[in-house]
C-alpha cells in the first residue's frame, strides 16, 4: 500500500486578491452578532436562527460557541472568531445560489462535509478547517455545478470538484485512510467532469488503502489490502493549472 503526496506551488499568488474581496463584501452590509450563549447585545442564539430571517447581504459575525450545520440559499457573508472557537457539529450545504453578491464562509471549523452545489455567483471560502469528531471520518469538500469558488487557507479530507471552477490557495487536502478493503484510498484531490482548477501554494495527499485484516481471507479471495490514493486526480475533460 503506498500513498501519492503532490504539492503544488506555482509563481504567483492566483488568489491574491480573495482577502480584499473578504473586506469589500462586509464593509456596509448590515452585520449580526450570533452567539449561542443568548445576552446583551445578542442578535440571534444560532447560525440557522438567522439565516431564516435576516435579509440577503447579511454580515453574520459568529462568537465562541457550538453551532449546528445549516444550509445556505442565499447570499451572505458568514464569519466566526477562528476555528479554534466556533464549531459547526453538521454539515454546511450552499446550494442553489444564482448570480448575483459574493458568499463568504470564513473563520470557522466544521465537523462534518461541506458542500457548494449549483452556485453561479462568487463563493469565498476562507480559513476553514475540517476537525474530526471521535469515529468521524469523512469531511469532504465537494464542489458541483458552480461557477466561481475561491478557496484559500481550506483544510479538509478531500477536494472533490465536479463540473465546476475551483481556485486553491494555500490549503491542505488528504484523502480519507479507512476505506473497507480492497478498496484505494483516497485522492486529496479529485477533479472530475469539465472542471477547471487552480491550485496555488496547496498540498494533496492521497490516502493509503485499507489493510487486509484477514490475511486467511484475503488468500482465499485472492486479494490484498487497497493501493494508495493520488495527491491529484484528473478526469480525461478537466483542467488542471
Amino acid at each position: 500500500m503506498t500513498t501519492s503526496l503532490l504539492s503544488i506551488s506555482p509563481t504567483g499568488a492566483l488568489i491574491g486578491s480573495l482577502l480584499a474581496g473578504l473586506a469589500s463584501v462586509s464593509a456596509a452590509a448590515q452585520t449580526f452578532i450570533i452567539d449561542d450563549t443568548p445576552g446583551p447585545g445578542i442578535d440571534f442564539p444560532s447560525i440557522q436562527a438567522a439565516l431564516a430571517v435576516v435579509p440577503s447581504g447579511s454580515v453574520l459575525d459568529v462568537r465562541q460557541g457550538l453551532y449546528d450545520g445549516f444550509v445556505l440559499d442565499r447570499h451572505m457573508t458568514i464569519i466566526g472568531a477562528s476555528p479554534a472557537a466556533v464549531r459547526v457539529t453538521s454539515s454546511i450545504e450552499i446550494n442553489g445560489l444564482g448570480i448575483g453578491a459574493t458568499t463568504v464562509l470564513s473563520r470557522l471549523s466544521i465537523e462534518e462535509d461541506l458542500e457548494v452545489i449549483d452556485v453561479g455567483s462568487t463563493v469565498i471560502l476562507d480559513n476553514l478547517v475540517f476537525t474530526s469528531p471521535l469515529g468521524q471520518q469523512r469531511g469532504d469538500l465537494d464542489v458541483q455545478n458552480s461557477s466561481d469558488v475561491r478557496m484559500a487557507r481550506v483544510q479538509f479530507s478531500s477536494l472533490i470538484v465536479a463540473d465546476s471552477r475551483v481556485q486553491a490557495s494555500q490549503s491542505y487536502f488528504a484523502g480519507n485512510d479507512l476505506n473497507p478493503y480492497p478498496a484505494r484510498g483516497e485522492s486529496g484531490v479529485r477533479i472530475e467532469g469539465t472542471s477547471l482548477v487552480h491550485l496555488d501554494h496547496c498540498t494533496a495527499v492521497g490516502a493509503e488503502g485499507f489493510p487486509c485484516e484477514d490475511p486467511g481471507g484475503c488468500f482465499m479471495q485472492q486479494v490484498s489490502g487497497g493501493s494508495g490514493g493520488h495527491g491529484v486526480e484528473v478526469g480525461p475533460h478537466a483542467t488542471l493549472r
